[in-house]
């Protein structure tokens, strides 16, 4: 679903969807004040749910047409849940939010150095 949204909302600001951005699930939490490790555990389980979900759905014999209806449904909450996650932040511990880093804001030179 990242690389249909991201498709989709590249063309739609008339840019290529083939150009690099900042805007993917994973920049758009670490920018909303999540740790990597936060991170991680939201996108590990959110991969678990939609394939638990998929798993089940196989398993009560839903036609495939339904399953994938029902991902094109959910995948506007994902997208809404991920640009609005920092109403979930107060549930992250400390120790798994981004920290603020003394290099914050500085421009590197080309040499590395800033």
């Amino acid at each position: 679903f990242e690389l249909l949204w991201s498709t989709t909302r590249r063309i739609l600001a008339r840019r290529s969807p083939f150009r690099a951005d900042n805007q993917h699930f994973h920049h758009v939490l670490t920018r909303n004040g999540f740790g990597v490790r936060s991170v991680f555990f939201i996108s590990i389980s959110m991969s678990a749910l939609f394939a638990v979900a998929g798993l089940v759905l196989n398993r009560l014999g839903v036609p495939e047409w339904v399953s994938l209806t029902l991902l094109l449904l959910l995948g506007p909450g994902v997208v809404y849940l991920v640009n609005r996650s920092t109403m979930f932040l107060r549930l992250v511990p400390p120790a798994y939010r981004r920290r603020a880093s003394a290099a914050a804001g500085k421009v590197l030179r080309g040499d590395g150095r800033s």
